[in-house]
């Protein structure tokens, strides 16, 4: 048990433990954003038969093959689309959508290359398909073709598909592009027109090629995710390769493909119970990544017929886009551990940003707010760094009077600590309740869309990026020494060293955080100074 004479230096290891903590976790995600391009193992484009494996008969090998019918001729085998937002096409053979580009944002600050969602083939091959699966039925298959009733996908125009099999059953697919410009509506119908009742499954999934995303990490998890029974779901694809597929059954929310700042969702339209599977579909290389959404049994009587219907969505992971959707798609975003803290963080950010249209101006005013809210605490630990320079002098008699006796010294430290009215605590609680909002902060600039290719002035051109000049984190690492020499050393020689190391040491480890960060550190340690 701890005893009081040791209290003192327990304080001050506690103050430098949760720094060091916050190295070593920041060290790790750069480590990590930095390596992780390099491990990314190569792809290659798939063949027409790999690209068949990812349909629903293999995702659901309970359901056999079937073989139908195409009732007409088809006058092209792609039909495209174009909105105010986005650009694609769809496929008639299996009738999925496999391109699919967003005209308003770009991968590059030159705005030369538009960021792309869905892809036909190659390493970043990614499709949205749906469909039936029957037992005793047969239902259209992903080499299937079929037959679009006009040529003309637009805004105001939906897209019309039919497929008709030798049984009775016709199947008709409509394709609607909506208003909010990232949405697809997806209306599946069957039509029995039969003697006898049919049991079908319907499904809809997003298909990628591989199983590990770039730049996936503890911090920001890119991959198949999914809201199913208030439980949000993220699991790599690597680890369904290695791990084992995964299925859930419940409500489900929505469910889908996640990178840094988009994503592909899919939102059913009914509350009724769907299973949402994370699979990983075998073939070359790393074969597949598939997310599927699937009811429950479907009966459609003699002379029946039955719909459903699911929204996709391809677009930034923006709350402003997302929370109009409905179903907390929202929570596509996830701050983590400190999601309360981010988001409340995040909502300031934007309200300052909407009235300086600038959110690097935001960051410094934000920064400043916290600096004074967190005054009252952060004096007292002032003062008492104060007293301590004070009586530094005595510190080191009672230090060199008491020799390698480490109980005496304490008990010596602590008379003199009572002496001065000084509690060494209170110089801890800044450092407490600032590394929540500073890992905070680091979530929101990290993960937050809006940062994306954000501007501030002069030479940073994006705020999510690095200082491509290391200035902030140069400026950082002086305010940071400046800072550290108007506190009074450490007694411990082994501290003091860790200590005088911290300056250059977080220097050189910021210059690769996003700018943003940076300059909220660099304002930090320059409210300190003053």
């Amino acid at each position: 048990m701890t005893t009081p004479t040791n209290q003192p230096s327990n304080m001050r290891n506690l103050g430098l433990a949760l720094v060091i903590s916050g190295v070593i976790l920041l060290a790790f995600d750069w480590y990590t954003q930095r390596t992780m391009q390099a491990l990314q193992p190569a792809e290659t484009a798939p063949t027409a038969e790999t690209a068949a494996q990812s349909t629903a008969a293999s995702l659901q090998p309970t359901a056999p093959a079937q073989t139908g019918v195409v009732t007409a001729p088809v006058a092209a085998q792609r039909i495209s689309f174009a909105s105010h937002t986005m650009a694609g096409a769809v496929n008639m053979q299996g009738s999925r959508i496999d391109s699919l580009t967003l005209l308003d944002y770009y991968d590059d600050l030159e705005r030369t290359q538009p960021v792309t969602m869905l892809a036909p083939a190659g390493a970043t091959q990614r499709y949205v398909e749906s469909g039936w699966l029957g037992r005793g039925v047969a239902t259209p298959e992903a080499e299937q073709t079929w037959a679009p009733t006009s040529l003309k996908f637009t805004p105001e125009q939906p897209l019309v598909l039919r497929w008709q099999n030798t049984t009775g059953q016709q199947f008709t697919r409509t394709l609607a592009l909506q208003p909010d410009g990232h949405t697809i509506l997806v209306t599946d119908t069957v039509k029995n027109a039969a003697t006898m009742p049919v049991n079908l499954v319907h499904y809809m999934q997003l298909v990628k090629k591989g199983v590990q995303e770039e730049g996936s990490n503890f911090y920001n998890f890119y991959g198949p995710t999914a809201l199913v029974n208030d439980e949000r779901l993220e699991v790599q694809g690597k680890d369904l390769q290695s791990d084992g597929n995964q299925a859930h059954t419940g409500t489900t929310y929505w469910a889908g493909l996640t990178t840094k700042y988009f994503s592909t969702l899919v939102l059913p339209t009914t509350s009724e119970p769907h299973t949402v599977q994370l699979r990983h579909v075998p073939g070359p290389e790393a074969g597949f990544t598939a997310v599927t959404v699937q009811s429950n049994d479907i009966m459609v009587p003699a002379g029946g017929e039955v719909s459903r219907s699911y929204r996709t969505y391809l677009g930034p992971k923006q709350q402003a886009l997302l929370a109009p959707l409905g179903q907390r798609a929202d929570m596509v975003v996830n701050f983590g551990w400190v999601h309360v803290v981010a988001q409340w963080m995040f909502d300031a950010l934007l309200w300052i940003n909407h009235y300086v249209g600038n959110l690097g101006v935001a960051i410094i005013i934000i920064t400043i707010l916290l600096k004074l809210a967190l005054w009252p605490l952060s004096h007292k630990g002032y003062v008492a760094m104060a007293k301590m320079r004070e009586i530094a002098p005595e510190i080191e008699r009672v230090r060199t009077h008491a020799g390698d006796n480490r109980e005496k010294a304490a008990m010596e430290m602590m008379a003199l600590y009572k002496k001065h009215k000084i509690s060494p605590a209170s110089g801890c609680w800044p450092v407490l309740i600032q590394i929540p909002i500073f890992y905070a902060f680091y979530k929101v600039i990290l993960i937050a869309f809006e940062f994306r290719q954000a501007p501030f002035f002069g030479w940073i051109a994006d705020l999510s990026v690095k200082d491509p000049f290391f200035v902030l984190p140069i400026l950082m690492g002086v305010t940071m020494y400046i800072q550290q020499k108007q506190n009074p050393p450490s007694p411990d020689p082994m501290q003091k060293k860790i200590m005088n190391r911290l300056p250059p040491n977080f220097t050189v480890m910021l210059q690769w955080f996003p700018a943003g960060l940076e300059l909220n550190w660099l304002m930090h340690s320059a409210l300190t100074v003053a």
